[in-house]
């Protein structure tokens, strides 16, 4: 019977069930923000300027709808300022990822963030009256 830190009877899908920091739960809560952001599969794509070649953004804008995703694929932090495109309509960003801080003030088209190491950010744009999709 295996045994050790990585075995079935310390890793399985029931136990992750129940716990909410689990990794199946993480990827689960993934999969489901993925299928309620259309923007990202049917989308067009554009790349964003970060001044950093570590962190990798790009805008998917779909029917009157933009989403802007940024990863930092250094295990260092990193501080950024990105410009996330045209605005029309827009005052506010919407991270879609983190729901302690949700709401993100922008100034003209830019956003200023601190990125943890290999961290990630999901942001809808969207007016301060909340009228873009979930």
């Amino acid at each position: 019977m295996p045994d050790g830190q990585f075995g079935p009877l310390a890793v399985n899908v029931a136990d992750q069930r129940r716990r909410s920091d689990s990794l199946l739960t993480w990827m689960e809560r993934m999969i489901r923000r993925r299928r309620e952001t259309p923007e990202l599969g049917w989308g067009t794509t554009m790349l964003l300027d970060t001044g950093d070649d570590a962190v990798l953004a790009h805008r998917c804008d779909w029917e009157r709808s933009a989403v802007v995703a940024i990863h930092n694929l250094s295990p260092t932090p990193r501080l950024l300022r990105v410009d996330l495109g045209p605005m029309e309509g827009c005052d506010q960003v919407v991270d879609l990822l983190d729901a302690a801080q949700p709401v993100h003030e922008v100034d003209g088209s830019t956003i200023e963030l601190t990125l943890a190491g290999y961290a990630h950010h999901w942001f809808r744009l969207q007016d301060s009256e909340g009228s873009s999709p979930p």
